[in-house]
């Protein structure tokens, strides 16, 4: 028998700790409890959203009038050459995992926050890897008639920071349960002292506070060369971000004169400028607010138009 909640706070489960509450929500811990969930949805005619770690998202200051289900099934299968994960397992609970059984691939997302799910939809990356390097295939569940199939990688449709899932129109958008990851056989303490090494990097880079993540996504493909050219880059900077071919968000924002920022309660981190911050005050209109301003400052200034990699659920 479900335990379906009603007017939960959904601040409660996100890490930026914003939103308002939830009609209904409901936690499944298993794929029999995920299908009684989804009927219960369609026979009260709500919709629902599958939540998993709840980081780079917020909802809005309305909430959600519907079904938020919650997923908490996380299990993992670790055989020769491959993982078999759980959608609902934490991202950083299966890196430890796998670098304690001496498997490599995943190590370079120690700190990350969520889960594997939410990491192959949003395909999620860090110190140049990403999560569909490692992905072989996919569990998904069909929403239209409860029946589960098994995908291969391409179907994803991967992109930078984004797979077909990640902007799914349809109502009826497949929800992830287990996915079949691609590992190589590593030392058990190297790969420990990176995952260590990682984590401490990313405290150190990292502000603290409530956030959902970067807030943009970081500007990549042929328009890189030409922006090297045009602005006010160091040498340095030239030669590190052209041959990443990439450059960083935060370097506009940041030159765009927006570090510390502020509108209500929502601001820009001073320790990195792609993060938008709660200081335990901010609304979802706050940060809205506050995206809409440093996109409009940043491309008057440079002409570059950002792009959200963080999500707001309406």
């Amino acid at each position: 028998m479900l335990n379906i909640l009603e007017n939960e706070p959904l601040s409660k489960y996100t890490t930026f700790h914003i939103g308002g509450p939830a009609k209904h929500l409901v936690i499944v811990k298993n794929i029999e409890e995920l299908r009684e969930a989804l009927e219960w949805a369609k026979n009260n005619q709500k919709k629902y959203f599958i939540l998993g770690g709840g980081s780079n998202l917020f909802f809005s200051d309305a909430g959600y009038d519907g079904l938020i289900i919650k997923s908490a099934f996380a299990d993992i299968i670790i055989e020769e050459t491959e993982a078999i994960v759980s959608a609902g397992m934490p991202l950083l609970l299966a890196v430890k995992r796998l670098a304690e059984a001496g498997f490599k691939g995943l190590e370079n997302f120690a700190g990350i926050p969520g889960t594997i799910g939410g990491a192959v939809c949003g395909n999620a990356g860090a110190y140049g890897s990403s999560m569909s390097e490692v992905v072989l295939k996919a569990e998904i569940l069909i929403t239209e008639d409860y029946h589960i199939e098994q995908v291969k990688k391409e179907w994803f449709e991967f992109g930078y920071r984004k797979s077909k899932l990640k902007y799914w129109k349809d109502k009826n958008k497949p929800i992830i349960l287990r996915v079949w990851l691609s590992l190589e056989k590593g030392d058990k303490e190297e790969l420990l002292a990176r995952v260590k090494e990682v984590m401490e990097k990313r405290k150190e880079k990292e502000p603290k506070g409530f956030c959902a993540g970067c807030a943009f996504k970081n500007i990549k493909g042929d328009v890189v060369a030409g922006l090297l050219e045009k602005f006010d880059f160091t040498l340095e900077e030239r030669e590190r971000f052209g041959s990443r071919k990439a450059i960083p968000t935060a370097w506009f924002i940041d030159n765009a004169g927006l570090r510390g920022r502020k509108i209500g309660g929502a601001y820009i981190a001073e320790e990195h400028a792609n993060y938008i911050m709660n200081d335990g005050s901010a609304t979802a209109d706050h940060v809205l607010q506050l995206i809409s301003f440093v996109k409009q400052r940043v491309r008057d200034k440079f002409g570059v138009q950002l792009e959200e990699e963080i999500q707001i659920i309406l």
